[in-house]
């Protein structure tokens, strides 16, 4: 037998070591809001807070999701690359007033040949 029971747990049962670890977090983000909020007395200061948090989770689940797709498609041919110095649109960064043409003007010496 095992010394260490929960070890064998573990291994023989992920899906519910998975759900216990989920529900763990739920907690912890429970206990961390109560707190959060019983410090901020003002309502539109939580609610900043709260907006800046919700963008912030998503920016972190998008960069994640990125992570996974590349590191999913990394041993195949990479497919519709986008070059990011070619898919700026330069048109932006112009400037609305139209560029002076520079033009030099050069004056020839022709000379004359003489007829005899």
């Amino acid at each position: 037998m095992p010394k260490n029971k929960f070890l064998s747990k573990r291994m023989c049962d992920i899906k519910s070591t998975c759900k216990e670890i989920g529900n763990q977090y739920i907690f912890l983000v429970t206990i961390v809001a109560a707190i959060i909020a019983q410090e901020i007395d003002d309502n539109d200061d939580l609610d900043n807070l709260a907006g800046f948090l919700i963008v912030l989770g998503e920016q972190l689940a998008f960069a994640s999701s990125i992570r996974d797709t590349c590191e999913a498609n990394a041993g195949e041919e990479p497919q519709n690359v986008i070059n990011p110095e070619l898919s700026i649109d330069k048109d932006l960064y112009k400037s609305k007033t139209p560029k002076k043409k520079v033009v030099k003007k050069v004056k020839r010496k022709v000379k004359k040949s003489s007829s005899r």
